[in-house]
């Protein structure tokens, strides 16, 4: 008999794959929103509470990273969100 049978709370295991797919990086679930959202700028604040983290940190890692490709650009604006006047993060669709 498996251990299933013996405890049926007993967790499946779960291959990696399955698991890298049930939860994506802070910056894949970052670029995602971004792409997805109205045309507009975002500090990187809003980006974080828009995708359900605290940490800030990897999303302006990310933004960074983004801004420096054709599709986006980062400089100082005026948050489409909140309002906030600092460095945001916006998408070109024209690029994309």
């Amino acid at each position: 008999m498996n251990d299933e049978a013996l405890n049926p709370t007993a967790r499946r295991r779960v291959s990696a794959p399955a698991r890298a797919a049930k939860r994506k990086s802070i910056a894949a679930k970052a670029e995602e929103w971004l792409n997805g959202a109205a045309d507009g700028c975002y500090c990187d604040e809003c980006i974080a509470q828009k995708i359900g983290t605290d940490d800030r940190r990897k999303v302006q890692a990310t933004t960074i990273r983004l801004g420096t490709q054709n599709a986006s650009s980062k400089y100082h604006g005026r948050c489409s969100l909140c309002g906030q006047v600092t460095l945001v993060t916006s998408i070109n669709r024209n690029w994309i």
